[in-house]
């Protein structure tokens, strides 16, 4: 889904994008002008469990709507955002997941046609669009898309509880299945086993919390199930290929500004 003004030029843009590219899967974007909307719909289409938003500042919104109508994000939705605003993710209940925009090259191209009109080069009016540059992931979208409606309450367990269950044992006790049973809805549900799982979500957390606080490695350890700095650190390189340490200092390195000729 998608909620977003079909009266503001970039919202219709960004919509068109999105349709583009899940027609091109076999899929469609139903569109709402609204998180009110939305969530009017969603209460009779338990199927939307994505939903892509115009602005960094409408995800935010429609975060706090979400857990007021009793969902949780990410467990029973997904949420994106647009334009990686850190101070809207900062104040967001969950931080929001965003596609970031090539705000030098968007500059560039203002510049380099302004440059142009000051000559007395008028070109005709047109659109250039300017692709973004990537997606920066946080915690809004950290929740696997599953069919089996007891492998989503499981994954959701285990990410609202990560820190106490420090085993593919607990979780199978929290469950209420055998080790068994769990290993195998897991393997046939996201073709891989339950701690390779669990590991996924802890190390998608400590790299959330690295970019998202200041808190230490050893908080960072304890608050996603790892027990100590030293395990922490060699899951994560494991993981990662690199140590916890090094990937922090790569997330608070600003982002090269894009370079262009001279005008």
């Amino acid at each position: 889904a998608y909620v977003g003004s079909p009266t503001i030029h970039y919202s219709r843009l960004r919509l068109a994008g999105l349709r583009e590219v899940a027609q091109a899967m076999g899929g469609s974007v139903k569109a709402f002008e609204s998180p009110a909307d939305f969530l009017a719909a969603r209460v009779h289409e338990p199927a939307l469990k994505a939903v892509a938003c115009a602005s960094d500042s409408i995800a935010r919104y429609l975060i706090e709507q979400v857990g007021l109508a009793g969902f949780r994000v990410p467990e029973d939705l997904v949420v994106l955002g647009f334009d990686d605003d850190p101070f809207q993710s900062s104040l967001s209940q969950v931080p929001i997941t965003s596609v970031v925009l090539a705000g030098g090259r968007i500059g560039y191209e203002a510049m380099r046609l302004l440059h142009r009109w000051l000559l007395g080069d008028r070109p005709a009016p047109a659109t250039s669009l300017v692709p973004p540059t990537h997606v920066e992931v946080r915690r809004s979208t950290d929740m696997l898309a599953v069919q089996d409606p007891r492998m989503a309450d499981w994954l959701a367990l285990f990410s609202e509880n990560l820190r106490e269950i420090r085993t593919a044992e607990e979780l199978a006790r929290r469950a209420g299945v055998s080790r068994r049973v769990l290993e195998r809805h897991f393997r046939a549900a996201i073709d891989r086993g339950v701690y390779a799982e669990m590991t996924r979500q802890r190390v998608n957390r400590a790299i959330s919390l690295m970019r998202e606080t200041t808190w230490s490695l050893q908080q960072i350890a304890d608050a996603c199930g790892f027990g100590d700095a030293r395990t922490f650190s060699l899951t994560f390189r494991r993981v990662m290929g690199e140590t916890p340490a090094a990937h922090r200092r790569r997330l608070v390195t600003p982002h090269r500004r894009s370079s262009g000729p001279e005008i």
